[in-house]
């Protein structure tokens, strides 16, 4: 479980960080582009400081590349989802993207939970959807991005999930310096329609947000190594958006929503029967 607390923390430490570049008033394609360059910096020292295996080259550089595409795709979605649908509903939508690689878990691999753990998982799940729950002055209505945005931000979790099954041990750090530099590759044209704008402090923010940015995606990969996916991304999932709530409450002095404080209270009870449950069987 350690290295999946590690994950949720470093996950909404970027939550946090962007809420703070946005304060800042930081450009966006800048602050994007340089977490992702960030990001593939720390993986490529990580594979040069000898964690690289020579086996298996062709299949995390594969996965890596489709991961960098997805992990770019739910970012725009997200982005454009949030004017039209709300901070609320558009975060629950990407979370609730995990259910992609649980499904596949549960029906492909055969990955089984014992029962107290799937309880966990329930839960987890129920306070993801908590966060769509209408609230005053919260916007509902249904949108094709949503669609994009929960296939765009499931698949990016699963190809984390691909890697972690069929992976040779000792090419974590390469699958992750092929999904930031793709991520980062595609985001220059971005960068590029703004005109080409970049300034220290934006660039700064980006550099920042790229460190938890690389961490929550290799703490992930080592949860998955020790927890079923269906635990550990539903838990990934709940668990973020509690220590984000947190932190935003802390930092920010932002008042949670009583959506968001059902969800927080299903997920504290989520983490407990995780914890208290025995060890998983796979199938």
């Amino acid at each position: 479980m350690l290295w999946l607390f590690a994950a949720m923390i470093s996950s909404a430490s970027i939550a946090v960080l962007f809420k703070a570049s946005d304060r800042m008033s930081a450009h966006r394609p800048v602050v994007v582009t340089a977490n992702y360059l960030a990001a593939a910096v720390m993986s490529l020292l990580s594979f040069l400081s000898g964690e690289g295996s020579s086996g298996g080259i062709g299949w995390a550089v594969g996965a890596g590349v489709a991961g960098g595409v997805f992990y770019l795709l739910g970012f725009v979605f997200y982005q454009s989802a949030v004017p039209n649908c709300g901070v609320g509903i558009s975060s629950s939508v990407i979370k609730l993207g995990i259910l992609i690689p649980l499904v596949v878990s549960v029906t492909v691999w055969g990955e089984n939970p014992p029962p107290l753990q799937w309880a966990g998982v329930a839960l987890g799940l129920l306070a993801l959807a908590a966060l769509g729950l209408p609230s005053p002055g919260a916007r509902g209505r249904l949108s094709p991005v949503l669609l994009l945005l929960f296939v765009s931000g499931g698949l990016a979790e699963f190809s984390n999930k691909l890697f972690q099954k069929n992976a040779v041990p000792g090419t974590e750090s390469l699958f992750l310096l092929s999904v930031f530099s793709t991520a980062m590759l595609l985001s220059l044209p971005m960068l590029a329609h703004s005109g080409w704008r970049i300034d220290a402090k934006s660039a700064g923010v980006g550099l920042a947000i790229g460190v938890p940015n690389m961490l929550a995606s290799r703490f992930l990969l080592a949860a998955l190594g020790d927890l079923p996916a269906p635990v550990a991304f539903a838990a990934y999932g709940s668990g973020t958006i509690l220590v984000a709530g947190a932190a935003a409450l802390a930092v920010f002095g932002e008042k949670p929503s009583r959506p968001a404080l059902v969800s927080m209270l299903l997920t504290a009870l989520s983490l407990l029967l995780v914890n208290l449950a025995p060890a998983a069987v796979s199938g």
